[in-house]
Parts: C-alpha cells; sequence; structure tokens
C-alpha cells in the first residue's frame, strides 16, 4: 500500500519539475506587475534590499533588475490577502 503512495507522489513530483520551467519562463515584468500597491514606499525599499542582497547584481543580471520584488509583492497580494 505504501508503494503505491510512492509512485503516485514521485509521479506528481516528476511532473512539476517539467511543467515548472515553462510555466515560469513565460513571467516578465509587465504580466507579473501589480495594480495596486499594498507596500508603502519603504515596506518596497526594504523588499528590494532583501531581495538584491540575496541576488546580488554581477555579471548577469541581480533579482531587483529581474523584477523579483514586484514578484514577491504580486505573490504577497494574490495569496495573503
Amino acid at each position: 500500500m505504501k508503494r503505491r503512495l510512492l509512485l503516485k507522489s514521485l509521479s506528481v513530483s516528476v511532473g512539476a519539475l517539467l511543467v515548472l520551467p515553462a510555466w515560469a519562463n513565460n513571467w516578465n515584468l509587465q504580466s507579473v506587475g501589480i495594480q495596486t500597491a499594498i507596500l508603502n514606499l519603504e515596506q518596497t525599499n526594504l523588499l528590494s534590499e532583501i531581495v538584491s542582497t540575496i541576488i546580488p547584481e554581477g555579471t548577469i543580471q541581480g533579482a531587483k533588475s529581474l523584477g523579483v520584488p514586484a514578484f514577491i509583492e504580486k505573490m504577497i497580494k494574490d495569496f495573503m490577502i
């Protein structure tokens, strides 16, 4: 019985790993953009600094220039409010 559950969980996990890159590849600043801001200016600046600390700018684009703070704010708005 536990083998069936394991195989079912494993197949769902593998399927999700195959689909996620194609789904996430279509994200851009326009599609992620939020219409109404839920964070004030100070919170937005703090979020930008945290994100740029985790993935800083360098020879490749960092999180700030890729629009990660806007994506995080959209996720907060969609799932928490």
